[in-house]
């Protein structure tokens, strides 16, 4: 790792972070409030797959796509597996006369 932090800094590279915000990527802060959930849930989101994310460092940091315009519909629990929350696309509020 030292090394490729070496090669990294002798020209001027960016790090996997830099490239992957530059490219849209947000932190999962950003993420729980765009959904209006805790940050918790975003990184279970993640790995349950409904939440797309891209690892930046060893210690399990990731960055995730932004999730656009969507609201969370979430599960319904049970003890048998019931149904897992997923992402909806949210509607369109319509305003004025047709």
């Amino acid at each position: 790792m030292k090394k490729v932090m070496l090669v990294r800094r002798t020209y001027g590279l960016k790090s996997r972070y830099e490239r992957l915000r530059e490219s849209g990527m947000i932190p999962g802060e950003e993420v729980a409030l765009q959904l209006g959930v805790c940050v918790s849930t975003v990184h279970q989101l993640g790995r349950k797959g409904i939440l797309k994310r891209h690892r930046y460092a060893t210690n399990h940091r990731y960055l995730y796509e932004p999730p656009g315009n969507v609201r969370l519909e979430k599960g319904a629990g049970s003890r048998y597996g019931g149904r897992p929350p997923r992402l909806i696309i949210a509607q369109q509020l319509q305003q004025g006369a047709s």
